[in-house]
């Protein structure tokens, strides 16, 4: 029965990762929860919307009162923090009870918010060899890999590690499959990925030489592989993705199905016999692998 808080690096929309599963989990649980978008100039102050999921759930969209940070002197600086964090606070009906944080480059001080309990999850290894303020100054951090949690002890806040959870519908199902007998090999054999094909880590060089090797085998992508408003979860538009996506289309043992929801996903899974997984690690601070959250 709290009103909480939940900043996210990621926009809400069809595709559901940590942060809107745990949003999702919140509401459901009787608190009255804000997910507030990474901020946005494509609207004018700040815009609240019930989600269709759950009524106990706003989506929030606003814009900055001001860009180009790294540019601004300190003062200044704080100053437009807390006057964006004033607005919010208006437009949301006063303080929240919890801050629950996902994003670490957004806010400076949680406590400014004015919440009585400030949460940083961590649920991905950042860049900077600095720890974040956030950090510093949360009551709580949750890291979801051991790596993580060891990179954030220096902020001298309590860590406490938990791991990815899955979704309800997800675990509901896996237990339904545990006590169901096996099921026949598909003919032809199919290999299925659940992701986003725009992220940076994906191994595209192996799983180019994968499928080539293999025309026997039907290989089958749930996941956004373009831009645009069906991808609320970005990407990395270098020319190695569109290439690889190109050859994905043009490969006749791929089936391309696009970004699907959790629940739609789990209506098409059963024609998968395998699931893999194939990440580079190392190519950047924050893939080591530790922290690998893909059916596999």
């Amino acid at each position: 029965n709290k009103k909480i808080w939940s900043i996210s690096p990621k926009h809400w929309g069809k595709l559901k990762v940590s942060k809107h599963h745990n949003a999702l989990t919140l509401a459901e649980l009787g608190n009255q929860v804000f997910f507030l978008d990474p901020p946005t100039r494509s609207i004018k102050g700040v815009e609240i919307k019930k989600s269709e999921e759950h009524s106990n759930l706003s989506i929030v969209r606003y814009n900055p009162v001001f860009r180009g940070k790294r540019f601004l002197p300190s003062l200044v600086y704080r100053f437009l923090l807390k006057k964006q964090i004033s607005i919010l606070q208006q437009a949301l009906g006063g303080k929240p009870d919890i801050i629950w944080c996902f994003h670490h480059d957004l806010s400076l001080n949680l406590k400014w918010f004015g919440a009585s309990f400030n949460i940083f999850h961590l649920v991905d290894l950042y860049h900077n060899t600095n720890v974040p303020p956030e950090l510093i100054s949360a009551d709580m951090c949750i890291a979801v890999s051991p790596t993580i949690a060891e990179q954030i002890k220096p902020c001298g806040r309590p860590v406490h590690f938990i791991n990815h959870g899955i979704n309800n519908d997800f675990a509901s199902f896996a237990a339904m499959q545990l006590n169901a007998t096996a099921a026949d090999i598909h003919q032809p054999l199919t290999v299925g990925y659940i992701g986003n094909l725009m992220q940076e880590a994906l191994d595209r060089e192996t799983m180019k030489k994968i499928i080539s090797a293999h025309p026997d085998i039907r290989f089958v992508f749930w996941g956004p592989y373009e831009g645009g408003t069906e991808n609320n979860l970005g990407g990395f538009l270098f020319d190695v993705v569109f290439d690889f996506v190109d050859f994905l289309k043009q490969t006749p043992n791929v089936v391309l199905k696009g970004a699907y929801s959790p629940q739609q996903i789990l209506k098409e899974v059963n024609e998968v016999d395998i699931f893999w997984l194939c990440w580079k690690i190392g190519i950047s601070r924050i893939w080591d692998g530790s922290n690998s959250h893909k059916i596999s």
